[in-house]
């Protein structure tokens, strides 16, 4: 199933300008849109309405100067050579995810 959704994401993402990874961690699945404020919002609902989903929470959002991952339109995390998820996500903050410059939500 998660192949199939990794293809989906793809190819709409390319066709909306929307990048980012995919992060899986056991159970838990967490995405990051980047990309114009419309786009990622009608990409949120589409994943809700989309039923090989489930518990789908928006965390945050909010302006960036930047793109972190504006090469990948949906970075397998799992797969990515020179990728750290431990970086981004170490296990002693399994249900955190620490933040750059770029993000802050409060």
């Amino acid at each position: 199933m998660l192949s199939g959704i990794l293809f989906d994401s793809r190819r709409n993402n390319e066709r909306d300008g929307i990048t980012g990874p995919l992060i899986c961690r056991a159970d838990v699945f967490l995405q990051l849109q980047e990309g114009r404020k419309p786009k990622v919002e009608a990409a949120i609902e589409r994943i809700r309405r989309d039923d090989r989903h489930a518990g789908v929470t928006k965390h945050c959002s909010g302006p960036a100067t930047e793109r972190l991952f504006g090469k990948y339109a949906m970075l397998d995390v799992r797969h990515a050579h020179g990728f750290s998820l431990r970086k981004m996500w170490p296990k002693t903050r399994s249900k955190t995810l620490p933040l750059t410059k770029y993000q802050r939500c409060s």
